[in-house]
């Protein structure tokens, strides 16, 4: 059986110009020959010192980046920079926790009417099975209906980031990758958001990749650990060492 995730010799480099816009454009390469893989269900952990590449890695895995090499989901192959209907396709295996839940989240919607819109735009046309689905969005990540009519200001960083999660979950993805998604909570908050993904794991079968540069978050929720250096994996990137 193929893994969820496949990653095959992937590599991205930003162009940059020299002197401004008339400059020359120079490649400066960010991601060189990265290969590894995602079991179904796994919580695969990447770390690495500001700068490696692991906020580009996942952005090429969702698709946002012009990125060379193949990514495989379910054994089919995924392309960069993807048209509308196949953006939906992928959204629909894979989706994405960031950083600063403040600034995903619209600041003058209600959440209720977030979370509609996320579940409408996954497919879901019949007003009131969106509102079941909403109320079950939020008893998965550990929110009351009652969160339905505050808006994001209204919110704890803890919470916003459970509303993000719902977010992506109302797609049922497969595979969330979260870019430091605990590096802007409290230590408390960070804690919960992490038992949530665990849970979250053990109710959904749903893999995560885990990218953050807090080694004791990342040695606490993944089953396997990859360090990203300068751009590349260490060892073979194919297998990484499995915690103790």
């Amino acid at each position: 059986m193929a893994p969820l995730l496949s990653v095959k010799n992937l590599a991205f480099s930003y162009a940059d110009r020299n002197f401004g816009p008339l400059g020359k454009k120079i490649l400066k390469p960010v991601l060189h020959g990265i290969s590894f893989k995602i079991e179904e269900g796994e919580i695969f952990g990447l770390v690495g010192a500001s700068g490696a590449g692991k906020s580009t890695l996942g952005k090429c895995l969702l698709g946002l980046l012009d990125y060379t090499g193949d990514i495989f989901i379910d054994g089919i192959r995924q392309g960069p920079f993807l048209r509308p209907g196949q953006r939906k396709l992928l959204a629909a295996r894979v989706q994405g926790v960031f950083q600063n839940p403040g600034a995903a989240l619209n600041p003058v919607m209600p959440i209720g009417r977030l979370l509609d819109e996320a579940v409408r735009t996954s497919g879901v046309q019949d007003k009131t099975e969106r509102g079941k689905r909403s109320d079950e969005i939020l008893e998965l990540v550990g929110l009351d209906s009652s969160v339905k009519k505050r808006r994001a200001d209204e919110l704890s960083s803890g919470q916003k980031q459970r509303v993000c999660i719902g977010c992506a979950l109302s797609f049922r993805p497969r595979l969330i990758i979260a870019d430091e998604a605990v590096s802007s909570l409290d230590v408390s908050a960070g804690a919960q958001i992490l038992n949530l993904f665990s849970g979250l794991r053990e109710r959904l079968g749903l893999a995560l990749l885990f990218i953050s540069h807090n080694l004791e978050a990342v040695h606490y929720l993944s089953d396997r650990v990859a360090v990203l250096e300068g751009g590349t994996l260490t060892g073979d990137g194919q297998d990484p060492p499995r915690l103790p």
